[in-house]
């Protein structure tokens, strides 16, 4: 399969060539879209991708314009709502301008595209190197309780069908010999740690239930020592593994069946597949995907496993 002109990528492994022309390469802008009613608490469906609105201030509608999501056959997209981090040196609280959000959503809606909010906790205990919990000055009190109060006020507030958490990076923990899940060399997520994920887990489906939204999770290596992953497998809707990369390429079909297999393994049902980052990086420089990247990537990766 030719990757599109301009992409500096090459084929993933395991899919066969081919001398179409990108323009043949499914899925495909649809004739007529109609705008959808949000229904709250609905698991996506089709073909979508991860927005990973970053920067402060950005136009959402410049970033991540409908067209060009309407062009790659999207039927779902999922927005940047929070982040929370409790680093060392470097703590953040950010929580993306609810209005713009608000406003984008309205537009794919129009378009019939779905909407979700994705964000990214912090759990109050060590990190995976042992460093101690220290509170953030960026925001009151612990970062779990903060985390749910506010992705859920953007997905309630913004019209939003559902969230999706990211439990990586800042919910890593120490490993621990006195574990109930262990992984490597008799070591595993902490009790301290699966208590904490727990009862952010819990949390959070409590209160998507009370407001009709749906509960998804996306993470890539969930089968680490360090990942206290194991409580969502109980209260998500869905799972979307991230077996995808905006650096390079390599979101073959093998790659995600083996994500599908690990998820399964956990207990996580309606495990789908969701497209990387609308930006990419070519050459050290990043910028946003075009449609035809986007219906490349779509299809090396997930072009047979429909439905």
């Amino acid at each position: 399969m030719n990757a599109p002109a301009g992409a500096a990528i090459t084929s993933p492994a395991g899919v066969e060539e081919t001398a179409d022309p990108v323009g043949k390469i499914g899925p495909t802008m649809p004739k007529a879209t109609l705008p959808i009613r949000p229904k709250k608490g609905k698991i996506p469906q089709g073909k979508g991708m991860f927005l990973g609105n970053t920067d402060p201030g950005l136009n959402l509608a410049q970033y991540a314009p409908v067209s060009t999501a309407k062009k790659a056959g999207l039927s779902w997209i999922a927005i940047r709502g929070a982040l929370l981090t409790r680093g060392q040196k470097s703590q953040k609280f950010i929580i993306t301008e609810r209005q713009k959000v608000k406003e984008i959503i309205e537009e794919y809606h129009k378009e019939g595209i779905a909407c979700y909010i994705w964000g990214m906790p912090a759990l109050k205990t060590v990190d995976q190197y042992g460093n101690a919990y220290k509170q953030s000055t960026a925001y009151r009190g612990d970062p779990e309780d903060v985390f749910v109060k506010e992705i859920i006020k953007t997905a309630v507030d913004c019209g939003a069908i559902g969230v999706i958490v990211n439990p990586e990076g800042d919910t890593y923990a120490e490993p621990s010999e006195e574990t109930d899940y262990p992984i490597k060399d008799s070591k595993g997520p902490s009790r301290e740690s699966i208590a904490r994920s727990t009862y952010l887990a819990n949390k959070l489906s409590t209160e998507c239930k009370r407001h009709r939204l749906s509960l998804g999770c996306a993470a890539t290596s969930i089968t680490r020592p360090d990942n206290p992953i194991q409580p969502w497998a109980k209260v998500s809707d869905f799972a979307i593994p991230k077996a995808y990369s905006t650096t390079s390429f390599w979101n073959s079909q093998k790659n995600w069946l083996s994500a599908y297999d690990n998820f399964k393994g956990l207990g996580f049902k309606n495990i789908i597949a969701g497209m990387g980052a609308n930006s990419v990086k070519t050459n050290g420089k990043k910028h946003t995907k075009t449609a035809n990247r986007m219906r490349w990537e779509l299809h090396a990766a997930y072009g047979s496993l429909e439905g």
